[in-house]
C-alpha cells in the first residue's frame, strides 16, 4: 500500500492514556500489485516461516517452516542471494522475500 498520515491522536484522547500519540493512516491500496511473485503461495509460506518465531534469524525459521530442506542447505541459499546466515526477517524487503522464496522452490 502507500500509506498516508491523516491524523495524530493524542495520548490523553485514551483511557488509560498511553505513553505515546497515535496517528491514524489511510492505506491506498494500488490496482495492480508493486510485486508478484511467481509462486504466491511458495512466497506467503516463506513470509510466514520468516516471522513464525519471535527473535531467530532466518535460517531458523525457514529451517522450522521447510524442515525437508534441512538448515545446512537453506544457510547456502541465503549466501546465495546475497544474505547473511545471520540475517533476521524484519531487514529483509518483499522482493528479497521473493528471490528467497523462488530459490527454495
Amino acid at each position: 500500500s502507500n500509506p498516508e498520515k491523516r491524523a495524530i491522536v493524542p495520548a490523553g484522547a485514551f483511557i488509560p492514556p498511553p505513553k505515546v500519540d497515535s496517528a491514524v493512516l489511510r492505506l491506498n491500496i494500488p490496482k495492480t500489485p508493486k510485486f508478484t511473485p511467481a509462486d504466491e503461495k511458495l512466497f506467503f509460506k516463506t513470509v510466514k516461516a520468516a516471522f513464525g518465531q519471535r527473535r531467530k534469524t532466518l535460517a531458523n525459521g525457514l529451517s522450522n517452516g521447510f524442515p525437508q530442506i534441512g538448515k545446512t542447505r537453506i544457510k547456502e541459499i541465503l549466501l546465495q542471494c546475497g544474505f547473511p546466515e545471520t540475517v533476521r526477517g524484519e531487514t529483509l524487503s518483499i522482493p528479497d522475500f521473493i528471490k528467497i522464496s523462488e530459490n527454495l522452490k
